[in-house]
């Protein structure tokens, strides 16, 4: 398993911990849905990029700014205008305090 927060996985007990928990969700699911099998997925995680941060540091994709630019209308385009219509940076740099949430619903 490769994590790169250390804090979060730092010893194999807190690993063997989640296999544990994940492995006896799996049977619970198995047991309770074998009959009508409507679960087809279970999602691990479900906020990419952001444990222990409340955003991505790492630059806003060219292709955001040019759908934003190129649209021109949106709540995304409006954040983007008030903080000042950077065409590159880290997300803090372009979308100023909301740059958390963007970051996360563009993930």
């Amino acid at each position: 398993m490769t994590c790169r927060n250390k804090k979060t996985f730092n010893d194999n007990a807190t690993l063997q911990a989640e296999k544990k928990g994940f492995t006896a969700l799996g049977k619970h699911l198995k047991l309770k849905d074998r009959t009508d099998r409507t679960v087809i997925a279970v999602r691990v995680q479900n906020e990419p990029g952001i444990i222990d941060s409340n955003r991505d540091y790492d630059p806003v994709p060219v292709k955001m700014t040019s759908s934003m630019n190129a649209s021109g209308t949106g709540i995304m385009f409006d954040f983007w205008q008030k903080s000042g219509s950077n065409k590159s940076g880290a997300w803090p740099a372009l979308f100023s305090w909301e740059a958390g949430e963007i970051m996360t619903t563009w993930s």
